[in-house]
């Protein structure tokens, strides 16, 4: 969470800003002691507000927390919260309401959502394949969605996280922090009272190890936090996290020799006090533990022979204030340099060039935003394109519009908030391929990567730029190996990424020769590294390296889990998941036994054997193709992800039973409907759970269909333009 507290920076005068637009004031020479860092005895700031709302808001009711007279939620009521929101999603109207309808609800409520009309702007895409079909491209809410906002910005990070999820049609299960839970309790109360129907906007206050790691590891909740949801349901994860931002200050910018003189002139005018008087910039920090780590971090820069040129201790005699601290003659090992202080701590460090000052602005585990203030065109253009950072503001700083996207590179999260890119975050994508007979024409298929320009209020020029990730993982399993390696490959090369590529250790040889073939054909050294290898050594590695900047696996679930977790505790890189399946290849023992097992599984639950159920043969791993009828729900072959030559049909009285029984698995990868009613067609497209449907057709993968799962069955989309978002920040 760090943009708007910068610490660190390299210029030639370079800084880190905190909150650092100063005005006059108190100067930074107050303080009781240096480096207080003893509990201060605090006095209360009561600011001149009426507080009516201090409990939960669950299913459109103020309630009591389920384990203390304080509201302070903790698993049992985040499973409250959930099963209202579960139940709001399934069975309520606001998934169902149109963009037009949901719009209206929350224009009610917010003049940010009426500026901008975000559920206006959710449109999915007709896209052309080969041969005779038609391909829709649905964009559907992922169902409800786990929200953990922080204290800092308590209203614009509810509305960052609550505004698009609600635009996308999705549910809300929503933990604020523990320090500031009423300004979200406030605006809850608006939303009911702008029409929202109950159970999809909930409200949990709680602590992270009890009501946060009740949400993130909720089987019922479809979006939340990475490793946590890698142990649950694999629910996909969107983080915004901290930041060491560089502001870079250029030889020919608007500042003149005197930068740390003025710096520091400025910090000394900051008025600091309480942030409900009039003129005052710079208010306490949040508690005791924020108060002590700042001071502390101070300490550090001075014992690291930074200088200090004002500041450096607590502010007057009470209360959670530290003096506006400037440090200059400061290096890059210095913790001061390299760590997220989050409070009102500038560092300025020396540059000599833009290839030093960009390689030392990227040697960072961060990659939250970035500063330049420059005259020159050419050095904007090189250090906004070089800096890995998610914000480049050019000449200015702080900027934080609705339309501009906001989010990390590297460990500072994954994802991007406000935009028509924070829509992505709560959005399922859906194929719908309908055979078309004796179609009028056909297109071929081409895709371009670009960004967009987008207005902001002010006198900017706003850009968003697609860049390529850097170091992308990739893991194939052995059914179709040439196959998939295009599925992943291409999209990562063409974004201009390099790749490690680590295939299947029964199906080695047909990447290995396609890597040679690349290398023919011009293709530099080191830009595609092909490794054959096991799982536990070769993939592990791989999974948890912390200089591969993204993860693309397909395989099982169970495997798709553990790389996952892996990811979150190693650099936390982002992972496309494609789980999930059916093939007709048998390829090893353990598969052909398997199989074998279920078959026998099906019988001994009376499914009806219609054919088959033996092994073909006496050499090798043959299986009959295997036909059960009179299959109930509850059976495994129902369940099961089987990969082998089995068919179990089960009977079904209405749309609406289908509907539901196909829908309650932890599956989602892909369905089939064939009828002749279109109005049945149409429903079940938009019905069923599932990244891609099928109509009057199956297993009809063009490379312009994008395909993924839902659920349990993946994260991300392989193929089609969808497939390059996996590769671009």
């Amino acid at each position: 969470m760090a943009a708007r507290r910068v610490s660190s920076l390299l210029s030639r005068c370079l800084t880190s800003s905190l909150p650092l637009s100063l005005s006059k004031g108190s100067s930074c020479g107050r303080s009781l002691s240096q480096y207080s860092t003893a509990a201060a005895i605090e006095s209360p700031i009561i600011p001149n507000v009426e507080i009516n709302h201090t409990q939960l808001l669950i299913n459109g009711q103020f309630v009591d927390a389920a384990s203390a007279q304080v509201s302070e939620g903790d698993a049992e009521d985040i499973n409250r919260a959930v099963a209202a929101a579960r139940k709001a999603f399934d069975e309520g109207p606001w998934p169902k309401m149109t963009a037009y309808e949901r719009s209206r609800i929350m224009l009610k409520f917010a003049d940010l959502v009426e500026k901008h009309r975000w559920a206006d702007k959710i449109h999915g895409l007709t896209v052309p394949a080969d041969g005779p079909y038609h391909v829709q491209v649905l964009h559907e809410p992922i169902g409800v969605a786990g929200q953990i906002i922080p204290w800092n910005f308590p209203l614009i990070m509810f509305a960052w996280k609550v505004g698009p999820a609600l635009a996308c049609g999705n549910t809300i299960v929503l933990k604020t922090a523990e320090q500031t839970p009423l300004t979200a309790l406030y605006v809850g109360k608006l939303f009911h009272e702008a029409g929202l129907p109950p159970g999809v906007l909930n409200i949990v206050s709680g602590y992270g190890p009890t009501a946060g790691a009740a949400l993130a590891s909720h089987m019922d909740v479809d979006k939340t936090v990475l490793e946590l949801a890698a142990k649950s349901n694999l629910k996909p994860a969107t983080l915004e996290l901290g930041g060491k931002s560089p502001f870079i200050v250029c030889e020919d910018a608007d500042v003149d020799k005197a930068f740390v003189e003025k710096a520091t002139q400025r910090a000394k005018r900051r008025t600091v006090g309480d942030p409900f008087k009039s003129g005052i910039e710079q208010g306490p920090q949040i508690d005791t533990e924020q108060f002590q780590k700042i001071l502390r971090y101070i300490k550090s820069g001075m014992e690291s022979n930074a200088k200090l040129e004002c500041g450096g201790e607590r502010f007057g005699s009470s209360g959670y204030f530290v003096q506006p601290t400037v440090f200059s003659n400061v290096q890059d090992d210095m913790l001061i340099a390299q760590d997220e202080i989050f409070g009102p701590v500038q560092s300025i460090l020396k540059y000599k060039d833009l290839d030093d000052v960009i390689r030392r602005a990227n040697n960072t585990r961060y990659g939250l935003a970035a500063g330049v203030f420059t005259k020159n065109h050419d050095t904007a253009n090189t250090l906004s394109r070089a800096l890995r950072a998610g914000t480049v503001w050019v000449n200015c700083f702080d900027v934080f519009d609705a339309a501009i996207p906001f989010g990390g590179y590297k460990m500072s999260g994954i994802g991007r908030e406000k935009s028509v890119y924070s829509l992505n975050n709560y959005l399922q994508v859906k194929a719908v391929v309908t055979a078309l007979k004796n179609p009028a024409w056909f297109l071929g298929w081409a895709d371009k990567i670009h960004g967009l320009t987008v207005p902001a209020d002010g006198p900017y020029h706003v850009q968003t730029l697609h860049e390529p990730i850097g170091v992308a993982g990739q893991i194939i399993p052995w059914n179709f190996p040439l196959v998939l390696l295009a599925w992943k490959v291409g999209p990562a090369l063409a974004c201009g990424n390099t790749i490690v590529l680590k295939t299947a250790e029964q199906t080695p040889l047909t990447a290995l020769y396609v890597g040679k073939l690349f290398l023919e054909a011009g293709l530099p050294p080191g830009v595609l590294n092909i490794v054959s290898g096991y799982g536990p050594s070769a993939g592990s590695a791989l999974a948890s390296h912390m200089d591969v900047d993204k993860i693309a696996f397909t395989g099982s679930t169970d495997t798709g889990k553990i790389i996952l977790e892996q990811a979150a505790k190693s650099n936390l890189k982002p992972v496309t998941l494609e789980l999930g399946g059916k093939s007709p290849f048998i390829i090893d023992t353990e598969q052909f036994q398997k199989i074998l097992r279920y078959i026998k599984s099906g019988m001994e639950s009376n499914a009806k054997l219609e054919c088959g159920g033996e092994r073909l043969g006496s050499k090798g791993y043959f299986i009959q193709p295997t036909v059960f009828s009179n299959v109930q729900d509850d059976m495994l072959i129902a369940q099961d992800e089987i990969f082998g030559p089995i068919q179990p049909i089960l009977k079904f009285k209405d749309l609406d039973d289908v509907i539901k029984r196909a829908n309650t698995t932890r599956y989602g990868l892909a369905a089939g409907v064939f009828t002749k009613s279109l109005d049945a067609a149409n429903t079940l497209s938009r019905a069923l759970r599932a990244g891609t449907v099928w109509v009057n057709c199956f297993n009809v993968l063009d490379a312009a269909i994008p395909f993924g799962g839902y659920k349990m069955s993946g994260i991300g989309r392989e193929k089609s333009v969808y497939s390059l978002n996996n590769y671009l920040q």
